[in-house]
């Protein structure tokens, strides 16, 4: 019995002396925090350039992915020459050569 209580004696001792010795070290964390929030603004800057840089890289290349597969019916060339047919005065031109 009386080595039951001092197990529970010494353990209550261990974890008291624990629980003291993590407080500084929360609050020591916290300055650190502080520490690495001096530009809060510019990371998020850089997070958002991040996400739109990589957004446009993957939408780039799907595109690429898809019109490989894909056969458009009309592209944007197509319209851009018709406009410039029309402004020289000759009829539009709708259909694909080859």
């Amino acid at each position: 019995m009386i080595i039951i209580v001092i197990i529970k004696t010494i353990i209550d001792n261990v974890i008291s002396v624990s629980l003291v010795t993590f407080v500084p070290m929360a609050k020591t964390r916290a300055t650190k925090t502080k520490g690495k929030a001096k530009h809060p603004l510019l990371k998020r800057i850089t997070n958002v350039a991040t996400k739109v840089f990589i957004y446009f890289l993957l939408v780039s290349v799907f595109w690429v992915i898809a019109l490989r597969f894909i056969n458009p019916p009309i592209t944007l060339l197509m319209v851009l020459r018709n406009i410039e047919r029309k402004a020289d005065g000759k009829p539009f031109k709708t259909e694909k050569n080859g």
